[in-house]
């Protein structure tokens, strides 16, 4: 049988065994917190040509590890990477960023439609319109002019997304197909990886899958107020793995053939013809006059 005293002591002895586990409880919580806190970040992956590197493994701490270290750049046209890998309960770090890689080689990029019979040569106040062909997306088109013994300016450049690439075991559509077979590449002799402007129906996929590429129309305009000269208009095109095509051609800008002074000119030849009226006309009252 429990006496008073004896209840006491075990109600005691409760309370104790209960502060002991609640500041334990407080003593691992601070010690996960500081864990957190000194957890280094995860080394960020390395640029890569093609995808980003994934970003490394998260830092340990006493409870939860640093974060992930962020992936490394890309250049899969827009495409991003997995982030780094977490340390124990920590995040991700973020996917690597995409970007025009740096160019390794050419490719048949660019194409033109077959009924102009020829790549457009634009010239003052003109355009010319390209098409780009590749498995992976336009990241970047620009275009110049130089003139002879000159600088060089800017070409205004406009894109527009025609078709999206399309992936095994899909086919494109009779009526891309036929866009496709209505254009001409710019210099088939590039070649490189089907399907682009030398091949956009390839007999097998492409490295990534792709049956017919990505199209994307290219507007590039020559100014009107081009100062006169020769120029050499350049459009340089980069896919996003790395290949580049350049195309090039000239074109003149002459002086204005208005005549200096022409306005002018047309006054003189209207006060010559007049003159010449006024005389004609006192000769003939002279004539008049003597018969009479």
């Amino acid at each position: 049988m429990r006496t008073a005293r004896t209840i006491e002591a075990a109600a005691t002895g409760t309370r104790a065994r209960v502060g002991w586990r609640l500041a334990a409880g407080s003593a691992l919580l601070a010690s996960g917190v500081l864990g957190l806190a000194l957890a280094p970040a995860g080394v960020a992956g390395a640029q890569q040509n093609g995808w980003g590197g994934s970003g490394g493994s998260g830092g340990s701490g006493s409870q939860w590890g640093g974060s992930g270290g962020n992936g490394g750049q890309g250049c899969e046209g827009g495409i991003t990477v997995f982030g780094g890998w977490s340390g124990s309960g920590s995040h991700d770090g973020n996917g690597g960023s995409s970007s025009c890689c740096s160019t390794q080689g050419t490719e048949a990029l660019l194409a033109y439609p077959s009924s102009d019979q020829q790549a457009p040569r634009p010239g003052a106040g003109q355009s010319g319109i390209f098409y780009y062909e590749d498995e992976t997306p336009l990241c970047k088109a620009t275009a110049t002019a130089t003139v002879k013994g000159g600088g060089t300016v800017k070409l205004p450049v406009t894109t527009a997304s025609v078709y999206p690439a399309v992936f095994w075991p899909f086919s494109p559509s009779r009526r891309e197909v036929q866009f496709l077979r209505s254009l001409t590449a710019v210099d088939a002799s590039l070649g490189a990886s089907p399907p682009n402007a030398a091949d956009p129906l390839p007999d097998f996929p492409a490295w990534n899958g792709a049956v017919a590429p990505y199209v994307t129309k290219i507007d590039v305009s020559v100014p009107t107020n081009l100062a006169p000269g020769r120029y050499t208009g350049t459009l340089t095109v980069k896919d996003s793995d790395g290949e580049y095509e350049t195309y090039t051609w000239r074109f003149s800008v002459e002086m204005s053939t208005v005549p200096v002074g022409a306005v002018g000119g047309v006054g003189v030849a209207a006060a010559l013809g007049g003159g010449l009226l006024l005389v004609q006309g006192t000769r003939r009252r002279r004539r008049v006059a003597a018969r009479a």
